[in-house]
């Protein structure tokens, strides 16, 4: 729905405005009404297609809003032995909340994962504090199953030893995904929710998010 760059023109300078190579004596007043020239389409031979980032995985054709910033399609990719998981900021259908999807794919061998037989899942807007919750380590885990349009997938996240957050998602007949996340890697994976979560509730400070997911979650045991 993850998610594309606008494009730039480039605009004159203070600099090359006040220019007057190729212009002879005319006056500032005359070259300011003359208009650009416009670039050869050969003018780009030779640039370099913007580089893309290997490790990440294709982009979601589910979409729902093809026009959205760069930013909005923010993500994080956690590495293991034998799978790979991507969390990425999404937005649902319909109403059009701030949420987070979680993308699993299996490994191929070193640092060479199968992102096109993903397991994928997005989490509803009434399951965000809970997962927040174990990744702030306030409750021990979390587990959340009947996702997707045949109620087959599902997705946990356990607090370990380590200390490290033990994430699983799966789907039935198509296995699963595990993948250990560590410490250093938390803060990115909690950043991310709570910067979905600020833009459902602008009126609140992340302080009163967190305050209040803490408050929520209180007590709650895995299903």
């Amino acid at each position: 729905m993850r998610r594309d760059l606008s494009d730039w023109y480039d605009q004159a300078t203070p600099s090359s405005r006040h220019s007057v190579s190729g212009h002879g004596g005319m006056n500032p007043a005359d070259r300011r009404q003359m208009p650009h020239p416009r670039p050869s389409p050969q003018s780009n031979q030779g640039q370099s297609e913007p580089r893309q980032d290997s490790r990440q995985s294709p982009r979601r054709e589910d979409a729902p809003n093809s026009d959205r910033s760069e930013s909005e399609y923010e993500n994080h990719h956690i590495y293991g032995k034998g799978s790979a998981l991507c969390f990425s900021a999404d937005q649902t259908r319909g109403k059009g909340a701030y949420t987070v999807r979680i993308e699993g794919a299996s490994s191929n061998g070193p640092r060479d994962f199968n992102w096109s037989d993903k397991i994928s899942l997005q989490f509803t807007i009434k399951e965000l504090p809970f997962i927040l919750a174990v990744l702030m380590g306030w409750i021990p885990k979390v587990q959340f199953v009947a996702h997707g349009p045949n109620n087959d997938k599902g997705v946990s996240l356990e607090v370990q030893d380590g200390p490290k957050i033990f994430v699983k998602v799966w789907q039935k007949d198509r296995g699963m995904r595990s993948v250990p996340v560590p410490q250093a890697e938390v803060f990115l994976v909690v950043d991310l929710f709570l910067k979905q979560m600020m833009k459902n509730s602008p009126h609140l400070t992340s302080d009163t998010i967190l305050a209040m997911c803490k408050s929520v979650t209180r007590g709650h045991n895995s299903a």
